[in-house]
């Protein structure tokens, strides 16, 4: 539990206390990410060990840290129009999904070195297949060159299938790790976003 605890507060930090730096610099932040990414793996090929790689291992190698940054991303989208939480975080939303994207990437050079083939079943096989599909495709999107050369309706229809990929990320997360953490994210999430509808609609 600690570690979901230490996995949410750094990405609240991140997120919204450098939220200058990382409007501003991005790239510092995705190199960052590149580098955790291959200490993880480097780690992983390794053998490290001890309290604070296995703490490592699970902020980064097992997607923990991703998973909470891709969280923040997508309560931004909870928030009432024009209050100042949803404006802060709408700022850097671009730059925090592109960190957690090449994060999800050291988690699944991770999960290939130390899980192998995961006996998860036919549902968890599905999970992995549409969370690998949609990461690229968010993935790209969210590259501003990509961004430049796409209309601009095309680019909200294609970001919409982060809603998706959120709900099949917190159940694919909930049949590997701790479920009722993922999944009392994921149903706050669906709730928080439908009073969010609602309120929209009456307004």
């Amino acid at each position: 539990m600690v570690t979901y605890v230490i996995g949410l507060l750094a990405a609240l930090f991140i997120g919204w206390d450098l939220a200058k730096p990382l409007k501003n610099k991005p790239a510092l932040f995705y190199a960052g990410a590149f580098v955790l990414d291959a200490l993880c793996v480097a780690g992983a090929v390794l053998g490290w060990s001890g309290p604070a790689w296995d703490l490592y291992a699970a902020l980064v190698g097992q997607g923990i840290l991703a998973f909470f940054l891709l969280t923040v991303v997508m309560f931004t989208g909870c928030f009432e129009l024009g209050s100042n939480s949803r404006i802060r975080l709408k700022q850097v939303r671009q730059p925090l999904a592109l960190a957690s994207v090449i994060l999800c990437l050291g988690h699944l050079a991770y999960a290939g070195i130390t899980q192998g083939a995961h006996e998860g079943g036919a549902l968890f096989l599905a999970t992995c297949g549409v969370l690998l599909v949609l990461l690229a495709v968010l993935g790209v999107t969210s590259l501003v060159v990509v961004q430049d050369h796409m209309k601009a309706t095309v680019l909200a229809a294609v970001q919409k299938c982060s809603y998706p990929f959120f709900v099949v990320l917190c159940i694919h997360a909930a049949m590997v790790g701790n479920a009722w953490v993922y999944g009392a994210v994921g149903a706050i999430y669906v709730i928080a976003r439908v009073r969010f509808q609602l309120r929209k609609g009456r307004s």
